[in-house]
């Protein structure tokens, strides 16, 4: 994202000092404004916007719109389209005249006069960016709160009682019933993430609403100029290159998440077979299966909370070996909410939301599990898809938003203004609540790390200085041409004899050394650590596994998902379960920026080698 945005100023810059030439040349005496591309396919093309404003007319009636086309090494102008027009002039073949710039201007006043154009807004859009800014936010917000009343309407329809509940089939039904022309049916299927079923399969829509209209306003939403380009053949190449680009950067993210996506499934496998098993166990012993919360809690392999309120997570857990890869078990939607919301799993509350809103379920009630090592995959594209609207969508003013809204309802004392600080555990209170994003549990800890590089001397973090970070790494998230290159190094490092994959040792290994490691600083025996003695552990457990961790980046990330709530106490038996794939991940995270960084500094090289031959 970076690399694009430095080429669009060096493009920029080219097209300026071509265009100030002809200004001293006394070949052009036009004003202009010069706008950049940003994107990979379209680098060559630097829009230029002509006008020439007066003391008794600051704003023209009408202006000219040129594309100037750069040559392969960007640094020369090789010609120009004007407006819609793919005619292309090339320079070395003309001699310019600004009497184009004229014959422009006259044609589009003269349509104007004939009422068959409308240039209201064409100065003020490429001369006044925040007046037509802020009349679009006004008119988006306006068109944000009819969509509210009217998904509020329509969900009240089928809700008799007028309680703001309904039947979750209902509410499917009247989702896909409602008139959105620009939101297909797959399209929002990424609402089911912010709809939470209650035990009996009812909606509180209610609630549902507010956060379903900001959603799809943020899928729904073009920004200005998006829709309108100069253009039409150029369009119509620009979207091929972008479903293109779209396409890989699928294919990318698949095998980024890869790894993320086969633990998740085959931990959900292994406690199909433990609930399966202890179900078979319960009936040869004469008990009664009962399905509720102990139940629940046993087949995730986690005891009741103890005296300290921690959660204890059981040793005991049945062999991978032993587990089906697919099991062909049915299970009823109670007992597949009980999985999937097992503290084992780093999966997050939208992909549980949507895993229940999309699985099939037979005509008896039951779900054939088979079914989730397609669909859990389809849920995360789905995420993916989505992410990269809202990530792109205005982040930094949400973020400011957010952080703004929490310090304002929780001002204390004789605090009048905002200081914009929070606490640590604030910061990470503010950005679980914030459902919009669906961040996955490995974007949450990374997310929250990303705070503790701001923190002062009172351990505050400064939100402001916060949030360009947060923007920073959300964009790249969702950056395809960042997703694909990492895609790309991966695959390669991957296919070599000596893969960057294998210091880490199983899961049995790994679990039976931290158990050694974490029980010998539990003096008490209670399965939970203070933050002082996780960050001790965790170093000793870096030396002895030979894989060095980061204690400013790193282990800080595997606290946020340790310590989940900020009290500063670790639950390490439940974290056993979660530190082989968060290790993994660090280390694919590790491997991809050590890539980029020798990539980067090779490119150098050559530019600088590139330039001494010259």
């Amino acid at each position: 994202m970076s690399n694009s945005n430095a080429l669009a100023v060096e493009t920029r810059a080219v097209v300026v000092a071509f265009l100030t030439n002809w200004t001293d040349m006394n070949i052009l005496t036009y004003k202009f404004s010069v706008h950049a591309e940003t994107s990979r396919e379209n680098r060559n093309k630097v829009q230029v916007v002509f006008s020439k404003p007066t003391p008794a007319m600051p704003a023209p009636a009408a202006v000219a719109h040129f594309c100037f086309h750069l040559d392969e090494t960007l640094q020369h102008v090789q010609g120009f389209t004007i407006e819609s027009d793919p005619h292309f002039h090339a320079l070395d073949e003309i001699r310019f005249d600004e009497c184009v710039i004229d014959r422009v201007v006259k044609r589009k006043l003269l349509l104007k006069q004939q009422n068959l154009i409308n240039l209201n807004d064409e100065f003020s859009s490429t001369r006044v960016p925040s007046a037509i800014k802020a009349k679009g936010e006004e008119k988006r917000e306006r068109a944000r709160e009819n969509l509210e009343e009217y998904l509020l309407e329509m969900f009240q329809r089928k809700d008799p009682y007028n309680d703001g509940r309904i039947a979750f089939t209902e509410f499917r039904e009247a989702l896909y019933d409602l008139e959105l022309p620009h939101l297909s049916h797959r399209r929002r299927e990424i609402l089911f993430a912010f709809v939470d079923q209650d035990r009996d399969e009812m909606v509180d829509y209610a609630a549902f609403t507010p956060i379903a209209a900001d959603v799809i306003d943020t899928l729904v939403y073009k920004p200005h100029g998006e829709t309108t380009g100069n253009r039409a053949e150029s369009k119509a190449e620009d979207k091929e290159s972008s479903d293109l680009l779209a396409q890989d950067g699928e294919e990318a993210y698949q095998a980024l998440v890869a790894r993320e996506v086969d633990h998740t499934i085959q931990k959900l496998n292994k406690l199909f077979q433990t609930r399966e098993q202890q179900a078979a166990g319960s009936r040869s012993g004469g008990e009664s299966e009962t399905v509720g919360l102990s139940d629940a809690t046993a087949s995730e392999g986690i005891q009741e909370p103890n005296e300290d309120g921690q959660e204890a997570a059981l040793e005991t857990s049945p062999d991978e070996e032993e587990v089906q890869e697919k099991p062909d078990a049915f299970h009823s939607t109670q007992q597949l909410r009980a999985c999937l919301e097992s503290l084992q799993l780093l999966i997050s509350k939208g992909e549980v939301n949507m895993i229940l809103a999309l699985v099939d379920t037979s005509p008896g009630g039951q779900i054939p599990c088979a079914q989730l090592g397609e669909l859990y995959p389809r849920v995360r594209s789905l995420i993916f898809q989505y992410q990269q609207r809202c990530f792109t969508d205005q982040i930094d003013t949400y973020l400011m938003q957010q952080f703004k809204n929490y310090e304002t309802s929780n001002l204390r004392g004789l605090a009048e203004h905002l200081r914009f600080k929070l606490k640590q555990k604030e910061i990470k209170m503010v950005i679980k609540d914030m459902t919009k994003l669906l961040l996955t549990p490995y974007q949450l800890m990374q997310i929250v790390a990303l705070g503790d590089k701001t923190r002062d001397n009172d351990q505050l973090v400064g939100y402001k200085e916060y949030i360009p970070r947060m923007a920073r790494y959300l964009h790249d998230q969702v950056d395809l041409e960042v997703v694909i290159e990492n895609a790309t190094i991966l695959h390669g490092s991957q296919d070599s004899a000596t893969s960057h994959f294998n210091s880490i040792p199983c899961e049995d290994v790994l679990k039976a050394t931290c158990m050694e490691i974490f029980g010998a600083h539990d003096q008490r025996k209670l399965g939970v650590l203070s933050a002082d003695d996780f960050f001790s552990c965790m170093r000793e457990l870096s030396e002895t596994l030979g894989f060095q961790l980061d204690d400013k980046f790193e282990v800080t990330q595997l606290s946020v998902l340790a310590d989940p709530n900020g009290s500063g106490r670790v639950n390490y038996l439940y974290f056993l379960h979660l530190l082989h794939p968060l290790l993994r991940f660090l280390q694919q995270e590790r491997h991809l920026a050590a890539a980029r960084d020798t990539m980067r500094r090779h490119d150098g090289k050559v530019h600088a080698d590139n330039d001494e031959e010259k």
